[in-house]
């Protein structure tokens, strides 16, 4: 299948935005530290994913999502 290659997150946390990019398609640790810090009505959302198509060279955007934890 495709595969990953680049990513933005999005965490706001308490009204205060921050934006993580990676250019894997790994979590980074302070990706993964600022996710497991969130409050109920916290947010984060994936945008400007990039992955390559099966071919492996042919790049596609990938949709992503907001998530709001309960």
């Amino acid at each position: 299948g495709s595969k990953i290659f680049k990513f933005t997150l999005n965490i706001t946390k308490g009204g205060t935005k921050t934006t993580l990019q990676a250019s894997s398609n790994v979590l980074t640790k302070e990706m993964l530290d600022k996710l497991n810090s969130l409050s109920k009505g916290d947010s984060f959302e994936f945008v400007d994913v990039k992955a390559y198509n099966t071919n492996g060279k042919d790049v596609i955007d990938v949709y992503g999502q907001k998530y709001i934890v309960v």
